[in-house]
């Protein structure tokens, strides 16, 4: 049996390939792009030594550290004001407090000894005759004659009175009417004025 072969006209089947060439060359003015065909390496970037690293303080930064010394610099100074000024505080109450007592107890000491004169020339000395005086007050220049303040408050009484008050004997902050004193040592010749005297305060404070 015999088939019949039906000739195929080239012009409408397959193009033969020349004619593909001749498409190919009509497309020749356009570049195409197949992926791996060639492809070019992009060039390597050139890596630039990098600068050190600088840490920049910004401004507030800057701001809030010197606030913050200097808050502390004032906090330190103003403690230093507030002890140096304590100090000097105390130190003045201390100085104030002993002025007033040593010239409260200067004063106290001159008006006894003034009270002790009084007593001694006015009344003591004149109590012995002339001949036996200085052989009795002889006996006393060494252990001196010894008065109170009770017993100076009884002599002159419209003198002394006052001078007493000051002394507030017996009371609360005041001086003990029989340990303040006066001590009397006589001396050679053992005239009126020929002695010592010497004040003695127990009082409280």
């Amino acid at each position: 049996m015999k088939f019949n072969r039906k000739k195929v006209n080239s012009d409408k089947g397959v193009e033969p390939k020349a004619k593909l060439a001749a498409n190919d060359s009509e497309s020749a003015g356009t570049t195409v792009f197949r992926p791996g065909w060639n492809r070019r390496s992009a060039p390597a970037k050139k890596v630039e030594d990098e600068p050190e690293k600088v840490v920049k303080v910004t401004s507030s930064q800057n701001k809030d550290d010197l606030d913050r010394g200097e808050n502390i610099f004032k906090s330190k100074k103003k403690l230093f004001i507030i002890a140096g000024t304590a100090a000097v505080l105390v130190a003045g109450i201390v100085v104030a407090f002993f002025m007033l007592n040593g010239n409260k107890e200067e004063k106290l000491s001159n008006s006894l000894i003034k009270m002790g004169r009084d007593w001694y020339e006015n009344f003591y000395y004149d109590g012995f005759e002339e001949s036996k005086r200085a052989d009795i007050l002889s006996r006393f220049k060494d252990i001196g004659i010894k008065v109170d303040l009770d017993n100076l408050s009884r002599y002159n009484t419209e003198v002394n009175a006052e001078i007493i008050k000051e002394f507030n004997p017996d009371q609360e902050g005041g001086c003990s009417s029989t340990e303040t004193k006066i001590v009397i040592k006589p001396k050679d010749p053992y005239g009126k004025t020929d002695y010592d005297i010497e004040a003695i305060l127990s009082c409280k404070k």
